[in-house]
């Protein structure tokens, strides 16, 4: 009885092969194997199959649409759901030239954490970075940055600081909002002395900043917890110099 899922999607699948097979009628074919989809979103070599006839057909824009249906009727956090996303945001963005649908199925797939998942979370920041940077569309990517400091483990999370900071300023233009994102960045290290390196990027630039908008008081508050923090002979005497330096010329 084709009420039997199982029969049902076997029926469906023997269809879209005769379209495909026997009848070369591969736009019909395609109709058929997104039935086939819908019946079995997580079966990969179905996805291979309707991404096969699209570059036979060039009818990526229906199987764009299969995926999007289906994202768009289902919730959680499955594999399936993860692949699917990522397969319709390649096809939106290399195929389609669709960047705002592309960053949306991106950004979906990142919201869901598998472990080990192919590709991994780090690659699809990749992909958002290269996508959002062709685009110029910098506030969306700093959203991206947003949503991976919210949830993701200590290395991740400075880096996607560290790069929230440098994007303020250089792409969105803010430099009140760098100050704040490099004034996270400091946080996140507090106490870690393996990430000395992004410390010192953080108060190097916020050294820069204060000073090109004359953030006097804020200036010495960094000296000071600079002070408070170093161990260094050398370094203790230059702070306590640009403090007086400070005071002397500008406060």
């Amino acid at each position: 009885s084709t009420s039997d899922p199982r029969e049902r999607l076997k029926l469906t699948r023997f269809v879209a092969r005769l379209y495909e097979e026997q009848l070369e009628d591969f736009e019909h074919a395609s109709q058929w194997y997104a039935k086939v989809f819908r019946e079995a979103p997580g079966d990969q070599a179905i996805r291979d199959q309707l991404q096969r006839l699209a570059s036979m057909i060039d009818n990526w824009a229906f199987v764009a649409q299969t995926y999007q249906g289906y994202l768009d009727d289902e919730a959680g956090e499955s594999p399936e759901l993860r692949e699917v996303a990522v397969a319709a945001a390649l096809i939106y963005d290399r195929r389609l030239n669709d960047a705002d649908r592309a960053f949306t199925a991106y950004r979906r797939a990142l919201a869901i954490l598998i472990d080990n998942a192919v590709p991994s979370e780090r690659e699809l920041i990749r992909r958002l970075e290269e996508l959002l940077a062709r685009a110029a569309k910098w506030p969306e990517l700093v959203s991206v940055y947003d949503d991976v400091i919210a949830r993701a483990d200590d290395a991740l999370r400075r880096e996607s600081l560290t790069k929230r900071a440098r994007l303020l300023e250089q792409g969105v233009g803010d430099a009140g909002k760098a100050i704040e994102g490099w004034r996270d960045v400091v946080l996140s290290v507090e106490g870690e002395p393996a990430a000395e390196a992004t410390y010192r990027e953080a108060v190097t630039e916020l050294d820069r900043l204060y000073r090109s908008r004359a953030q006097w008081r804020d200036l010495v508050d960094l000296y000071e917890a600079r002070l408070s923090r170093s161990q260094h002979p050398v370094e203790v005497a230059e702070l306590r110099l640009a403090i007086s330096d400070v005071h002397e010329q500008h406060l």
